[in-house]
Formats: structure tokens, C-alpha cells, sequence
């Protein structure tokens, strides 16, 4: 899937997926302010992520299908207490 234009626009990060049938990977952009790459670091210290990394306006992952709302619940976590 092709990223959406949005950060021109509305300031919401940008993200592509991509799901297989097992694991399913992405990459997204953020908006100044918000360190995504940092959020995605942590996500796969917890053991959410099977990879991912990044930096402050750019991160990519891979995930077991099993995980995505474990993953949604810990941004959703992260991103409220900030």
C-alpha cells in the first residue's frame, strides 16, 4: 500500500502497511514533535514487535498478526500519557 498524503495537510503522522498471513510489516512518517522511532523502540522491548526502529520522524516494524491490538492498546497507552 501506497502512504496517504497527510502531513501536509491535516499534521497526522503517516503510515503503509503491508499484512500477510502470518506477520505484517509498516512504516510511517511523524509529525515534528512527536518521537515515533521511539515508540517503536519501546514497543519491541516490551516483546510487542518481532523488529522495528527508528528515529524521531521515521520508523518501520514487523509484528506477528496476533499482536496488532496488543500494539494498538500500547500506543494508544503511550500516546494518551504524553
Amino acid at each position: 500500500m501506497q502512504p496517504k498524503k497527510f502531513i501536509g495537510a491535516t499534521r497526522v503522522p503517516d503510515r503503509s502497511t503491508s499484512k500477510k498471513e502470518y506477520n505484517a510489516v509498516g512504516s510511517a512518517r511523524s509529525v515534528d514533535g512527536f518521537n515515533l522511532g521511539s515508540l517503536i523502540i519501546m514497543a519491541k522491548q516490551e516483546g510487542i514487535l518481532i523488529k522495528g526502529g527508528g528515529h524521531k520522524m521515521a520508523a518501520g516494524l514487523k509484528i506477528n498478526n496476533s499482536k496488532i491490538n496488543t500494539f494498538i492498546d500500547f500506543i494508544e497507552k503511550q500516546t494518551n500519557n504524553n
